[in-house]
């Protein structure tokens, strides 16, 4: 007999802690449980605001300032368009130019070249300078004219690489002022 109450008293001190542990077992589930709900609440109500933002990007003043954003980024893209057109057209100018400059100077050469062979052909430099001017007509006649013709088509190639060829870099001060008035 003794042995029988032993046995109840042994079972309800077991199922104490038993009962315990599943009482913090269940108030950390309810505490998880109620952390969830209010989150799912807060989600809720971030979802609210941000339909409420969708919204308002619908209304006609965002219409037009998405409008105005991309007639803004279509206009930069013309213009960069248009920009690379123009150097393409610089570029294409100043070759043709150079090539222009270049027969000429060569021109220049060959008629001072040709004034010299005709002066060693004589033997003798020409002594008078004759200018012819009519109608249909225009000559001059001089032994000095090649080396003046030789002498203005180099200055002319000279100014024309100096000025006109040279690639001129922006300096950093006015990059930077465009730069900042954008």
């Amino acid at each position: 007999m003794a042995i029988a109450l032993i046995r109840p008293v042994c079972s309800e001190v077991a199922s104490q802690p038993n009962q315990a542990v599943q009482a913090e077992r269940t108030d950390d589930v309810q505490a998880k449980l109620d952390k969830a709900i209010s989150r799912s609440k807060q989600l809720e109500q971030i979802i609210q605001l941000l339909n409420k933002n969708v919204e308002a990007g619908n209304s006609p003043v965002q219409q037009k300032y998405r409008e105005a954003q991309i007639a803004e980024y279509d206009h930069s893209i013309a213009l960069m368009k248009y920009t690379r057109s123009m150097l393409d057209w610089v570029l294409y100018a100043s070759n043709f130019c150079l090539w222009l400059v270049s027969i000429i100077v060569l021109a220049g050469v060959a008629f001072s070249g040709f004034q010299l062979w005709q002066a060693a052909r004589l033997g003798v430099p020409q002594a008078e300078t004759k200018l012819e001017i009519a109608t249909n007509q225009f000559r001059l006649t001089s032994s000095v004219v090649g080396i003046v013709v030789l002498g203005m088509s180099f200055f002319f190639f000279y100014l024309f690489v100096k000025e006109i060829y040279a690639v001129k870099p922006i300096p950093v001060a006015q990059a930077l002022e465009v730069k900042n008035n954008k």
